[in-house]
């Protein structure tokens, strides 16, 4: 008979608040977990429910009130920070209530952990009545062009904690989280590939969502620019009796999201006909972009728990500011311009002659990376030194020694789906960080063949990364 499972160093954080008890399949999810990670159930709930939530989850569980000096008025927030302030552990999950882990994608999460201080998963939904396959169409446009946002992310504790938390009136708090983390120099992995059941929301919580899911894009106003232009654009083909170029966008909108559908594997989980819902959830979307505008200008944000939020997510630039990190200074801007203007001489002339120009530097091979923008989904090509690993193919993030990682870096986080070119072949590779063991390995190869990378790390206090390719 084997023996007891050893629990992952990981510590697991549901921030709770119920009018009523929850039910019994919450509680019965909560205690499994017990004997998987630590577990800390934030509570917000008022003192009745409180007690009987406390008995429900068991011993084996922390169930903690809110920390008293919190006074975010989106209390998920609230109740993450508490969770994380009190976490035994480095590596820590934070999940919705509606959000289901099994043992396997807690010991993926916490292995990704390692090398990032921020992780987003996929989730999808288990059962997918009519409502979840609606919303599971905007996953899947999502997916296809960059990456969806779940209810659930990974996060080092030590990362957060530096950052003082996160924004706790911010309606977009994922978004805010993911930014933050950034914001102090911290990592963020996107792992599409890491599958997490959701239960899906009752019909008449899906109806109440759409205008608020809405005014999320507040945060990305480039993508609230086009969900409002399709109202209009669709009025003027009706006008002007263009059916078939309404026929044709519905088209193509589901041959995109069945794109998404299938990138990482993901057919296996999401049903193909959710990707013939993309049209509806376009044409939703286009209203309810405009009625989330209209509540912003007529009641100043949007209703939340007695209360109106009108901070979707605060901005990058915002945040780095906040965070002393927004002034990089007028060097490191000139820095990143000549590294601009150098990588676009090196690239044209790498592809004109198939690598025999500009194919070596410093002694070692050099390869072209293409990577898809984090944030504009724009293909992106840098010349970079390579090593191998049997067959795999290491890249050191070094960046000259900079206190950032460099962009192409954080771009294979975000989707490690990139291209390779050496010489006139190119071929599509899956990239991933270097672990601390491979790194240990690995980097008294790297600096003997190039001590200029020994120098690099003394120049800054960012331990640099490796990236690992291999081929698809």
């Amino acid at each position: 008979m084997p023996g007891p499972l050893t629990p992952l160093p990981l510590t697991y954080v549901l921030p709770l608040r119920r009018p009523a008890v929850a039910d019994d399949d919450l509680a019965a999810y909560v205690r499994s977990l017990a004997g998987l990670a630590e577990v800390i159930v934030v509570d917000g709930s008022d003192a009745e429910v409180f007690a009987a939530h406390g008995a429900a989850f068991g011993p084996a569980v922390r169930h903690v009130p809110v920390d008293a000096d919190l006074g975010g008025r989106y209390g998920k927030v609230n109740g993450v920070v508490t969770g994380v302030r009190a976490a035994s552990h480095e590596r820590i999950v934070v999940a919705d209530d509606d959000v289901r882990y099994g043992g396997a994608e807690l010991a993926r999460m916490a292995s990704l952990l390692e090398s990032a201080d921020v992780v987003r998963p996929q989730n999808h939904f288990e059962p997918c009545p009519w409502h979840a396959r609606w919303d599971t169409a905007r996953t899947l446009l999502n997916r296809a062009f960059a990456a969806d946002y779940p209810g659930t992310l990974g996060v080092r504790r030590s990362t957060l904690l530096k950052a003082g938390g996160y924004d706790g009136d911010c309606l977009f708090e994922n978004l805010e989280l993911i930014r933050t983390v950034e914001a102090v120099g911290g990592t963020l992995l996107h792992a599409p590939d890491l599958y997490v059941r959701r239960l899906p929301p009752t019909a008449r919580h899906f109806w109440s969502q759409r205008v608020r899911q809405a005014y999320d894009s507040f945060a990305v106003p480039g993508r609230l620019a086009g969900e409002l232009a399709v109202l209009p654009a669709v009025a003027v083909a009706v006008r002007r009796r263009r059916g078939r170029s309404l026929a044709v966008g519905a088209g193509l909108s589901m041959a995109v999201a069945e794109a998404g559908r299938r990138r990482y594997g993901g057919a296996r989980v999401f049903p193909a006909t959710a990707s013939l819902m993309a049209p509806v959830w376009i044409a939703e979307r286009a209203v309810c972009a405009w009625l989330a505008v209209a509540s912003r200008v007529v009641l100043g944000g949007v209703p939340y728990a007695g209360t109106v939020l009108a901070k979707s997510a605060n901005s990058r630039r915002r945040l780095r500011r906040r965070h002393g990190r927004g002034r990089r200074g007028r060097a490191s801007r000139l820095k990143d311009l000549a590294a601009k203007a150098v990588t676009a001489v090196h690239v044209a002339a790498y592809r004109a002659s198939g690598g025999r120009v500009a194919g070596r530097l410093g002694g070692m091979p050099v390869l072209l990376l293409t990577t898809r923008g984090r944030r504009t989904g724009r293909r992106h090509t840098v010349p970079l030194t390579y090593f191998h690993d049997g067959g795999a193919v290491v890249l050191v993030a070094s960046y000259a020694g900079d206190d950032h990682d460099p962009a192409w870096y954080r771009n294979l986080l975000a989707d490690p789906e990139v291209e390779v070119t050496r010489g006139r072949d190119r071929r599509p590779m899956t990239a991933r960080p270097g672990t601390d063991g491979e790194k240990a390995r690995l980097w008294p190869v790297i600096v003997a063949t190039y001590d200029g990378y020994r120098r690099y790390q003394s120049r800054t206090e960012r331990d640099i990364p490796l990236a690992v390719l291999t081929p698809r």
